[in-house]
C-alpha cells in the first residue's frame, strides 16, 4: 500500500506541476496554446491514479466478501464438531491470528482509499457499509472464538 500511495502522490504532484504551467507559450514568433495538451495529460494522470485506487477497491470488496462467507460458515462447522482437543484450540488460535490480520489489512486498505478521497461509503457487504461491516465482523469473530473455547 505504501508503494502504491507513493505512486499516487507522485502522479498528483505531476498534475499540480502541469496545472502550474501557463496555457500559452511563445517560441520565437509562434504562439502555442497548451490547454489541449495539458487537459489530455491531466486526464491520463487521473486515469492512472484511478486504476491504482480501483485495484484496492476491488481487493477490499473481495476480501470483505470472503471474510463474510467464512464468518457465516464457521459457526455451523464448529457446531458440527463434537471433539474439541488441544490441537483444536491451537488451530483456533492460529486462525484467530489470521482473521485479525485480514481485518487489519482490510481496515488499512479502507483508510488508504479514504486518504485519496475515494468514497468508501458506497462499498457494501451484507447490506452494511464497509466500515460497519468490519466493526461487526470483528465482534462476530470474537463471539465465535469465545463460543468455540467455551464448548
Amino acid at each position: 500500500l505504501s508503494q502504491m500511495g507513493d505512486k499516487i502522490r507522485q502522479l498528483l504532484s505531476y498534475q499540480s506541476e502541469l496545472d502550474s504551467i501557463s496555457n500559452d507559450h511563445t517560441v520565437a514568433f509562434i504562439q502555442i496554446d497548451c490547454r489541449n495538451i495539458k487537459q489530455k495529460m491531466n486526464m491520463q494522470i487521473a486515469k492512472l491514479a484511478h486504476l491504482c485506487t480501483s485495484h484496492i477497491e476491488k481487493r477490499v470488496a473481495l476480501g470483505g466478501e470472503q471474510l463474510d462467507a467464512f464468518l457465516t460458515k464457521i459457526p455451523e462447522t464448529l457446531t458440527d464438531m463434537a471433539v474439541r482437543s488441544d490441537s483444536f484450540r491451537s488451530h483456533m488460535l492460529d486462525v484467530n491470528e489470521k482473521v485479525k490480520c485480514i481485518l487489519k489489512s482490510l481496515r488499512n486498505m479502507v483508510n488508504f482509499l479514504e486518504t485519496f478521497d475515494v468514497d468508501v461509503d458506497t462499498m457494501y457487504i451484507r447490506g452494511e457499509d464497509i466500515q460497519e461491516f468490519l466493526e461487526h465482523a470483528e465482534h462476530l469473530w470474537d463471539n465465535i472464538l469465545t463460543d468455540a473455547f467455551r464448548n
